[in-house]
């Protein structure tokens, strides 16, 4: 604030009528362009700069604006009509114009000779070669950063290195949360489900029968990899008391890479690869595939209200997962289009953008997160606990709705003055 809007500013806050025009005349104008810029309303926009001069006016006591005036009021503009997320204008047929477009992709796609990758007939196997094969058989991907051996890391090439467990030699980067492993359904005879722990036989037994993408996504307790099955399991006597634990875990090698959820990453990992050797083979980063023109349009198709295209648009993609068809209907419908893209887009950078364009952030993103804690007794026996996963890797979640926007750095703020502030940052 200069030192001309700063005597503005107190003569104001004074009560001075004089100041109050001045005011009106500097930024009416202004402030219902940029009003009008979202609205699409002249009338709209001029009663809501009108409504928020007038307040300003009538609240001139308790004033305490730090920096430009103008500033303040384009944030209070935008914080009176505009929505903090989302579209800023109406279009009744958004959702119309996402189905024609998503089936307009798929289709050219598809004339363009692209297919979901269907090379191994094992499904787990063949969504773990979609993130492998680099080569021109796979059909799937439409645009990728390609990748090289290099141990620079360059692509992903380093991502075996980083995220092996502990007890193989590696880091134990990404570890998948409980919540992760449950997304993932049980299916048995032919019938697929949600997981549920209150289920005894389910609980027993907690990674059998699941939805193939889990076995080629985490590495879980007894899963085989590589040379061995992984043991993240903890060894406890008869009273459940632990006294040592599996190879992978803080009584393997290098404790401090042991994984704190008990879960490992899978996906994208290369099982030949020689720890600590930096020898790659090399993949590529996939930004577009198939999949997602798929699962693209059954979302947009649901919101027309074309369920039984939206279940049909899942169904190649389920089929291809060894999975059966979706027959959900209504919001249950939306759930099941949600959790495949949940499934099958793990580890994929999908689900940051998703969560927040659902405006679903403080359900997922604001809550105490969990892992799993598996004790095996003398007799063999296993039983599995889920736990709280532990506040210092981050177990207990904290939302803000601000965080749906990222700050304007400082630096950039003292640059421009005209500059606004994301809602919420200026506390």
């Amino acid at each position: 604030m200069n030192s001309e809007e700063q005597i503005l500013y107190e003569q104001l806050k004074a009560g001075n009528e004089s100041a109050y025009g001045i005011l009106y005349r500097n930024h009416y104008a202004i402030l219902c362009h940029f009003a009008n810029f979202y609205l699409h309303d002249r009338f709209s926009a001029e009663s809501v700069v009108e409504d928020v001069i007038y307040h300003l006016w009538e609240n001139r006591e308790s004033l305490n604006i730090t920096k430009s005036i103008r500033s303040y009021l384009v944030m209070a503009v935008r914080n009176k009509w505009i929505p903090e997320v989302g579209y800023t204008t109406p279009e009744p047929d958004r959702w119309q114009k996402a189905a024609k477009a998503a089936t307009e992709a798929l289709d050219a796609a598809q004339t363009a000779g692209y297919e979901l990758y269907n090379l191994n007939g094992d499904p787990s196997k063949n969504y773990q070669l979609i993130f492998m094969d680099n080569t021109a058989a796979n059909k799937e991907t439409l645009f990728a950063r390609m990748g090289t051996s290099s141990a620079d890391g360059e692509s992903i090439s380093s991502c075996d290195q980083y995220n092996n467990p502990n007890g193989y030699g590696g880091w134990g980067g990404n570890c998948p949360l409980q919540e992760l492993v449950d997304a993932y359904e049980v299916v048995k005879d032919g019938v697929a489900s949600t997981f549920d722990w209150n289920n005894p036989e389910e609980k027993a037994n907690p990674y059998a029968n699941r939805d193939p993408r889990f076995y080629a996504t985490i590495l879980y307790d007894g899963a085989k990899w590589m040379t061995r099955n992984v043991e993240t399991y903890f060894d406890v006597d008869n009273n459940g008391t632990i006294i040592g634990g599996g190879k992978d875990t803080k009584f393997g090698n290098d404790s401090w890479n042991a994984s704190p959820t008990g879960y490992n990453m899978k996906k994208f990992m290369d099982e030949g690869y020689a720890l600590n050797s930096w020898n790659f083979c090399a993949r590529n980063w996939i930004h577009l595939r198939m999949t997602e023109l798929y699962l693209n349009k059954a979302e947009a198709l649901y919101h027309i209200g074309d369920e039984e295209g939206a279940r049909e648009a899942l169904k190649p993609v389920r089929q291809r997962a060894g999975m059966p068809a979706v027959t959900a209907t209504g919001a249950d419908l939306l759930e099941a289009i949600k959790n495949e893209r949940r499934i099958e887009f793990a580890f994929e950078e999908h689900r940051y953008f998703d969560v927040r364009r659902w405006k679903e952030a403080p359900k997922y993103f604001g809550s105490t997160v969990h892992a799993i804690t598996i004790k095996k007794y003398p007799d063999g026996k296993k039983t599995y606990e889920v736990d709280k996963l532990r506040s210092d890797v981050g177990g207990d979640r904290k939302w803000d709705d601000k965080m749906y926007w990222l700050p304007i750095p400082k630096s950039e703020m003292d640059k421009n003055p005209n500059l606004v502030q994301n809602p919420g940052y200026n506390k």
